[in-house]
């Protein structure tokens, strides 16, 4: 996804539900003190300094982020605690992420613990409600992935870029939380920058489904009808037409019908 669908993205209905449902949780007693409990063991590097016990304050952009994330990491031991059972915290971690449902929001955790809020990831974040992909480049690009696993998952692979990538090239893939108004929203707003552009990719010049019409079976029958009875005379022809079907056509759009429908049956 570009740059600006990844904003478009970011001004979802979905990414605003999000917010509101952590800005909820931070009424959690609970939730909080697990929060607390996990800046406590995350210090700087050249000193035993943790996080703020009430975070830290919001970055301006991304590189303040990025630099808040290199200079604090999990400490392995703490002057005057012997808490440094890593394996432990990281199970810890998974089970605050799974019990709120954290883990399928890309970085909240992260934004959680240095800022107390979601709510910089609107401009920095990860947080994947929805995606487009384009499954032909991506079914391409996995083609080691697939070649040394055996079963199941090695078959899915050469389904998709055999059969389903060639046929449905873009993936449109959605968040187990997004309502049927969330995807459409969604859409509405992506379509144009990250959905068409994939679509054009495979688009043939010479096939234009969006110029074709069905054809009338009226409009069928009576041509077939004149074709039928080229040989008459085109007046009695002309006057058979009006009759049967009740279309007045002149001499020239007859003769044309007659080639086109020859031409056809060559």
């Amino acid at each position: 996804m570009n740059d600006d669908s990844y904003r478009k993205e970011r001004e979802s209905q979905a990414f605003q539900k999000f917010i509101n449902y952590v800005e909820n949780l931070k009424s959690n007693p609970d939730f909080i003190s697990e929060i607390k409990w996990f800046r406590r063991y995350h210090v700087k590097y050249d000193s035993l300094e943790s996080i703020p016990e009430n975070g830290l304050p919001l970055p301006n952009n991304h590189e303040e982020h990025f630099n808040n994330k290199l200079e604090y990491d999990y400490m392995m031991n703490k002057e005057g605690d012997d808490y440094h059972n890593f394996p432990e915290f990281q199970k810890r971690k998974w089970a605050f992420e799974e019990k709120y449902g954290l883990n399928i929001f890309g970085e909240a955790f992260d934004y959680l613990l240095f800022y107390n809020s979601v709510i910089p990831m609107m401009d920095m974040g990860y947080a994947r409600f929805s995606d487009v992909y384009d499954l032909v480049s991506l079914s391409n690009a996995s083609v080691g992935l697939y070649e040394d696993r055996k079963g199941s998952d090695m078959n899915t692979g050469l389904f998709i870029r055999s059969e389903v990538a060639p046929i449905t090239p873009v993936a449109i893939v959605v968040n187990p939380y997004m309502t049927q108004r969330d995807i459409i929203d969604f859409i509405k707003k992506t379509y144009k920058t990250s959905i068409e552009p994939i679509q054009k990719r495979y688009r043939k010049k010479n096939i234009k489904l969006k110029d074709s019409r069905k054809k009338s079976s009226k409009k069928q029958i009576r041509n077939d009808f004149i074709y039928d009875n080229c040989d008459l005379p085109l007046a009695e022809l002309t006057s058979l037409v009006a009759s049967k079907f009740g279309d007045i056509l002149d001499y020239t759009y007859i003769q044309k019908i007659i080639k086109k429908e020859k031409e056809k049956r060559e």
